[in-house]
């Protein structure tokens, strides 16, 4: 018998198009004959098949690619989870041929914020572990980020030019973070993802470290972004039956669908003619931007330009992006006067799908880069009950 995964694509927040839901399916080479094994809602990675145990050993992901447990699965379909959600993209799993071990390949990086100076990429925070998701106040005067050199992931916040004097801003408990977004007066943190155990988007008052919900409840809430007063919330949202972009008021009320034909991530930014909102839509590539004064939309990027939905900023000169060519990352510039394109800087380094990219009122670019990458070979023993 073969088995393998047979993925569809997902259509999952921090990538639309990526190996999500499928099956594990054992084929007869005899007979040709397929057997679904099981079905499963997560991405899958690295398979075998432990004699020993007679069962089939793979990494099941926890939050979307980033993080794995690993998982076994009997004749009879049933999964047993057998290492704890730890590892990061671990690949080719093997089972030793008589005994209950497993060997396997695990990646880590060291993910640190960097500031571009000119046409190079200096180190900001020093850190040794897990500096992300940079977010800058109005006038570029505080940073907020996520960051894991306590031990546990946490919101720090510093000033621009004190960024050695960073300092953790919340002390509760983070199951899983997608998003982070800073207020123009640096006074509200707006937090997306799984927070004491609970799914949405949530608010935290720097100064009292005060934590509330903001949207929970039946639906998905991704990706909340303020507006240039501080005062209201644009968001993603598929209560409506589809994705489409949402707004509401910083208590929460006054919520507004604002996209009728989907979306998927959203930035307002003040402009000359008006408030404008730039958003992607949820299953195709472009960016499109609307007049929140007209509400007429307009397409800005063709889906010929593929760039990266997880990382762009906008500015009142253009837009910042990064864009993949040929298995390299580059930083990206469309310039809304000239409407050219030009590669600003080639990343030599993993730039991982989570956001990394802020670019401030100012022009300061902070961009969250991998300072060296490694991988090591780890055993698991599998207890027999």
């Amino acid at each position: 018998q073969l088995t393998f995964v047979l993925s569809e694509l997902s259509m999952n927040l921090l990538n639309p198009e990526s190996p999500g839901k499928g099956k594990i399916i054992s084929l007869n080479l005899k007979n040709g004959m397929e057997q679904i094994r099981t079905v499963l809602d997560q991405q899958t990675m690295g398979m075998a098949y432990s004699k020993s145990l007679d069962k089939m050993v793979f990494w099941l992901s926890e939050q979307e690619g980033y993080s794995y447990e690993m998982q076994m699965l009997d004749k009879t379909g049933a999964l047993e989870k057998i290492a704890e959600a730890s590892a990061y993209r671990p690949t080719n799993l093997v089972a030793h041929p008589l005994q209950p071990y497993l060997i396997y390949e695990a990646w880590g990086s060291l993910l640190n914020i960097h500031i571009l100076n000119y046409t190079q990429l200096k180190p900001l925070l020093q850190s040794t572990h897990w500096d992300w998701h940079p977010r800058f106040s109005a006038g570029e005067e505080k940073i907020a980020f996520l960051s894991s050199r306590n031990g546990p992931m946490q919101v720090w916040l510093c000033d621009k030019d004190k960024p050695d004097q960073a300092v953790p801003i919340g002390d509760f408990e983070l199951k899983r973070l997608n998003w982070l977004s800073l207020s123009p007066d640096a006074e509200v943190v707006l937090l997306q993802g799984n927070i004491n155990g609970v799914e949405g988007i949530y608010k935290l008052e720097v100064r009292a470290r005060k934590l509330s919900p903001l949207k929970t409840g039946n639906y998905i809430y991704a990706f909340p972004e303020f507006a240039s007063d501080g005062q209201s919330v644009f968001y993603s949202s598929n209560q409506s039956g589809m994705w489409q972009i949402w707004r509401c008021d910083l208590d929460g009320n006054g919520e507004e669908m604002i996209t009728k034909d989907g979306g998927y991530k959203a930035l307002l930014r003040d402009m000359p003619d008006g408030p404008v909102l730039f958003y992607t839509p949820f299953l195709k590539p472009g960016l499109f931007k609307m007049n929140l004064e007209t509400k007429q939309s307009e397409q800005l990027f063709s889906e010929e330009e593929y760039f990266d939905k997880m990382n762009f900023s906008i500015t009142e000169m253009g837009v910042y992006y990064f864009q993949w060519k040929k298995g390299r990352c580059y930083l990206r510039y469309f310039d809304f006067e000239t409407r050219e394109f030009n590669d600003l800087l080639p990343l030599d380094g993993i730039v991982p799908e989570v956001p990394s990219l802020a670019v401030g009122e100012k022009g300061t670019i902070l961009i969250a880069l991998t300072d060296e990458i490694e991988a090591d070979l780890l055993k698991v023993e599998i207890r027999v009950k």
